[in-house]
């Protein structure tokens, strides 16, 4: 058996289960906004929780300070916007904005799910991989 260039596993949100590359780090911040702000940071890059340990006044957004070339930031947020339930969302891509392009990041995917969203800030030159990845990711989310 030839072993998968690119192995997955299984990673969870809000009671969503997906599949990501095994590659990629996992960092759950702690957080004092919930319902709303980050809970979840994936990345091809080292990353860390940007959370304080107490609640401050000041908010916890960006697990790096600069995306490595090629590389992609995946942040599940919380929502405070009711969407409908979609069991495909469509993602939108743009380019990078706020924080996104205070990292480095060159493009922007993103979706919203029922309480949550999921988006990606990928840096290139080479942006297609990643986008692949993302969109596997979002093509294999499922809510048991």
């Amino acid at each position: 058996m030839t072993p998968s260039p690119n192995p997955e596993v299984v990673g969870s949100y809000g009671g969503w289960a997906f599949k990501m590359p095994s590659a990629w780090n996992v960092v759950w911040p702690q957080i004092w906004t919930m319902p709303v702000g980050p809970g979840l940071f994936l990345s091809d890059a080292a990353i860390a929780d940007p959370c304080p340990t107490q609640p401050e006044p000041t908010g916890c957004w960006l697990p790096l300070t600069e995306l490595p070339a090629n590389g992609i930031l995946v942040t599940f947020s919380g929502s405070a916007v009711l969407t409908l339930a979609n069991p495909s969302p469509v993602p939108m891509v743009r380019k990078a904005g706020q924080p996104c392009l205070d990292i480095g990041g060159d493009e922007e995917i993103a979706t919203l799910l029922r309480g949550f969203g999921v988006s990606a800030c990928l840096r290139g030159p080479n942006l297609a991989p990643n986008e692949t990845a993302f969109r596997r990711l979002l093509s294999t989310m499922i809510h048991p």
